[in-house]
């Protein structure tokens, strides 16, 4: 990891850095470094310029010919460069300037919605063609870093099938109101898996709790439907749950829960049993054991962010 430094350049501080700007007003010493540094980088390193708006403060639109340059270089060398961007009060036209010579473009927009706060990902230019913009939410976790941020998976199903158990199975720290072994309240948990990071909240499945069905459905992305599967008589009460929580439609995932006692009904029985299309993925799981359980909340994934990337 190299750094160039042009900061210390500006408080008149000699810096310890292999490549360093003394004065970070002259754009030829800024440039002459920085291709310095370009030609001694390996193939298919990252250049990461921090940050492109306190160039343009102080150079305007003669940054925009050494940009190119800087370009010719990486693509010779088979690397590439990352420029940070904060989009102050700059001339529309340096910044239309700015989007055209850039292959990739990806902004940063933090959103709150309800009680959910985030920051989103927009990519809107692949490969030196704009895209319609594609939106993921991020959120930085510590240790870790960067997470794609998935706000609200719901966990629901009828009583006794097991989500609480699937809650605390997927999830790094979790908690539950219950009493006498039954959840009485909610779960609620924390999920990090291969890069992604969801809050997941666990549904009650007695019948007299329905009331705040559609409460605890609101701005859900994603739902996890936990049967089990050795009582079929419990599927329709399941299906009557997506719809008083209004989920029904949106990216769900079955999980056939208690594969491993007598019984059981294989998937794509439950499937048949519960009329379900066959883009609703259905997996055999056993919570108690996490067995298929992060398999099944894979498949939920994909389904949340299919066609993000142009995939899916």
């Amino acid at each position: 990891l190299k750094f160039v430094d042009a900061y210390t350049g500006f408080m008149g501080i000699k810096s310890e850095e292999d490549y360093f700007v003394n004065n970070p007003h002259d754009l030829s010493e800024v440039d002459q470094v920085l291709v310095r540094a370009i030609d001694d980088a390996g193939n298919r390193a990252l250049i990461i310029i921090d940050s492109l708006s306190t160039m343009v403060d102080y150079f305007s639109d003669r940054i925009l010919e050494r940009i190119e340059e800087w370009g010719r270089l990486a693509i010779l060398k088979d690397l590439h460069m990352l420029y940070l961007f904060i989009e102050w009060n700059f001339d529309e036209e340096l910044k239309k300037e700015l989007r055209e010579r850039a292959d990739n473009i990806v902004r940063l927009s933090p959103v709150e919605k309800g009680i959910i706060l985030s920051d989103l990902l927009i990519v809107e230019k692949v490969n030196g063609k704009a895209v319609k913009p594609l939106t993921v939410p991020i959120r930085y976790v510590k240790p870790g870093g960067m997470r794609i941020y998935v706000p609200k998976i719901l966990v629901t199903g009828p009583y006794h099938a097991g989500k609480t158990t699937v809650v605390h199975a997927l999830s790094t720290r979790a908690v539950s109101v219950q009493r006498r072994g039954t959840t009485i309240a909610l779960d609620f948990g924390h999920l990090d898996y291969k890069g992604f990071h969801a809050d997941l909240f666990g549904t009650i499945g007695q019948e007299r709790f329905d009331p705040i069905l559609e409460q605890l459905g609101g701005e859900t992305l994603g739902v996890i439907l936990v049967v089990d599967s050795t009582d079929p008589s419990s599927f329709p009460r399941a299906i009557e749950m997506l719809h008083k929580a209004k989920v029904y439609g949106l990216p769900i995932v079955v999980f056939a829960n208690k594969q491993d006692l007598p019984g059981a009904i294989p998937p794509e029985k439950v499937r048949e049993l519960m009329n379900l299309p066959e883009d609703v993925p259905v997996v055999g799981t056993v919570a108690t054991k996490k067995i298929n359980i992060r398999e099944g909340v894979e498949e939920l994934l994909k389904l949340i962010f299919k066609g993000v990337g142009g995939k899916g």
